[in-house]
């Protein structure tokens, strides 16, 4: 169902972590690609990267140029909700496989990890995905700014 922005978030996928996140003005619509990433030694797909997308198959940078200190916080929870979703529509979600979901975040948008995280756990809850096939992938193009504050992320999000 559609939030106060019109985002659409699923049914029981709350949107419910921080001031910035909720007054995010995130109107951008968004899909995925999802680029195999593969094991060498066995030459099989061991994961799928979510790679955001323009939903007519614009690319990322058409995306990501229209982020901003505005609606980082709130582009970064839709993204992932947004790649589990459409994993589990593509029957990624399917107990008889095994590959992994690379998701990214973004460092600067996540303002508690603790909290910040809810929405992606909620969306895999909701979509049948087991949350140990997620991966977190910290965003190449997100400048670090407080390290400090990254490894409090990485203690959250892989422990």
């Amino acid at each position: 169902m559609p939030d106060q922005k019109g985002i659409m978030f699923p049914d029981g996928v709350r949107q419910v972590t921080c001031k910035d996140c909720i007054d995010g003005q995130f109107t951008i619509p968004i899909s995925m690609a999802f680029q195999p990433i593969v094991n060498t030694a066995t030459k099989r797909v061991y994961a799928y990267e979510a790679l955001v997308r323009g939903v007519a198959g614009e690319p990322a940078l058409s995306v990501l140029s229209q982020i901003n200190s505005d609606n980082r916080y709130f582009f970064d929870q839709a993204a992932r909700v947004t790649a589990i979703r459409l994993v589990s529509e593509l029957g990624f979600a399917s107990r008889d496989q095994d590959n992994k979901l690379s998701i990214n975040f973004m460092p600067n948008a996540v303002y508690r990890a603790s909290t910040c995280i809810r929405a992606t756990l909620e969306a895999a809850r909701l979509y049948d995905l087991d949350p140990k096939r997620l991966i977190f992938e910290i965003a190449e193009a997100d400048q670090i700014v407080d390290r400090k504050h990254l490894m409090d992320i990485i203690e959250v999000y892989f422990w």
